[in-house]
């Protein structure tokens, strides 16, 4: 879910980013009792794809609740949070589109 809290980042070449969260209703998914609340969970991706029609990627950080709830998806690093960087690039799987994050930037590959 998207965290209205954390403001979206607006990286550069047509490309922004907005924080996920990860707070399921615990009340109606009994099976994440004891697996805590997540702030910053991932990262959606927001980019052009090559014909210019809307398109996303998401980036699952690596961290301890990450690897309970999403054991097969890949994950990055957060290398800094101010100003972002993420480890390794970001590669969309629907387009192509392709770059790292460093400093709170979008670097195309």
């Amino acid at each position: 879910m998207d965290d209205p809290d954390l403001p979206d980042l607006d990286l550069g070449h047509g490309v922004t980013a907005r924080w996920t969260g990860w707070r399921p209703e615990r009340d109606i998914n009994p099976q994440y009792d004891g697996i805590p609340d997540v702030e910053r969970f991932g990262l959606l991706v927001e980019h052009a794809a090559g014909d210019g029609s809307p398109c996303a990627s998401f980036a699952t950080f690596d961290g301890e609740v990450q690897r309970l709830v999403a054991p097969d998806s890949p994950k990055w690093d957060v290398v800094t949070l101010e100003p972002l960087t993420l480890s390794p690039s970001l590669l969309c799987r629907a387009c192509g589109h392709h770059g790292f994050v460093r400093d709170g930037r979008w670097v195309p590959a």
